[in-house]
């Protein structure tokens, strides 16, 4: 099932609500693939870079992720507040996901992921290959 994405910000309304202004300059980083905004409930609200049956399992999975990640938080610091888990990052080889979540909302985005190589990493991959 195809749906069209639920961004369309011209300028003014980019200027006009402060949820698309901030959109279009996480769109504007280098790398950026998707988001995905859904409430507490993993009902997607917006979404681009998806498809809708995509930025759903996207955003259940995620909603899951929190969930565990909050019990898990609870019982190792022996409370019962959670609330200690407000973002997550997951890396792969080509790309990674990066959530927050604030007031029963949660933002996922997909950028590219490129590992930076320090001088001192390419010095002992040149000793090595010797």
């Amino acid at each position: 099932r195809e749906r069209e994405s639920t961004f369309s910000p011209t300028m003014a309304d980019a200027h006009e609500n402060p949820v698309e202004h901030m959109l279009g300059e996480i769109k504007g980083i280098a790398g950026f693939r998707s988001v995905v905004i859904c409430n507490s409930s993993g009902i997607v609200l917006k979404y681009e870079g998806e498809t809708y049956d995509d930025a759903v399992q996207i955003a259940a999975g995620f909603i899951g992720m929190y969930a565990g990640s909050k019990r898990a938080i609870a019982k190792l610091m022996g409370n019962d507040d959670g609330g200690m888990v407000d973002n997550v990052r997951i890396k792969s080889r080509n790309f990674e996901f990066i959530a927050s979540s604030l007031n029963g909302y949660t933002m996922v985005v997909k950028q590219d992921f490129t590992p930076i190589i320090s001088d001192e990493d390419e010095g002992e991959g040149e000793a090595a290959a010797e």
